[in-house]
């Protein structure tokens, strides 16, 4: 039963339940939001030692470079 997505609450405090609640407003396909969860994942923990928030885009150069 992998095309099931569990429900979210209403206002997630986690930073992925937040990313996950914006695209299933913008109602996107299930396939899609397990895609971009999967990027976002693997940028994350490449990015492990640093705050996403003071990212630039010279951080997402060398994460797709990698």
């Amino acid at each position: 039963m992998d095309n099931i997505h569990c429900p979210l609450p209403h206002k997630p405090k986690r930073f992925m339940a937040q990313v996950r609640h914006k695209m299933r407003a913008k109602n996107l396909a299930y396939k899609a939001e397990k895609a971009y969860f999967y990027w976002i994942s693997n940028f994350i923990r490449f990015r492990s030692t640093q705050r996403i928030s003071n990212l630039g885009a010279a951080g997402i150069k060398v994460f797709c470079s990698w």
